[in-house]
């Protein structure tokens, strides 16, 4: 499971255009990650609580990109 959260962080950050955006759908993500809508905007939730990113509709702002890239590595804050 924490393989995925990994990846979604890693995906974010390769993804992100020169506005630090993304702009595919929690679905999109999923299939693209081999896993669910449900898992990945649970994390995303707690990113956005955290203030990594801020989520919309088809939508996600990278706000922090230091700290997504931190994590992607595996290490833990």
């Amino acid at each position: 499971m924490r393989a995925s959260i990994y990846r979604l962080a890693r995906r974010l950050l390769a993804e992100a255009d020169e506005q630090s955006v993304v702009t595919k759908t929690h679905q999109q993500l999923a299939l693209d990650l081999g896993s669910v809508r449900e898992v990945i905007s649970r994390y995303l939730g707690e990113w956005e609580r955290m203030g990594w990113v801020r989520a919309s509709r088809g939508r996600i702002e990278v706000r922090d990109r230091g700290a997504l890239a931190n994590y992607s590595a595996g290490n833990a804050l």
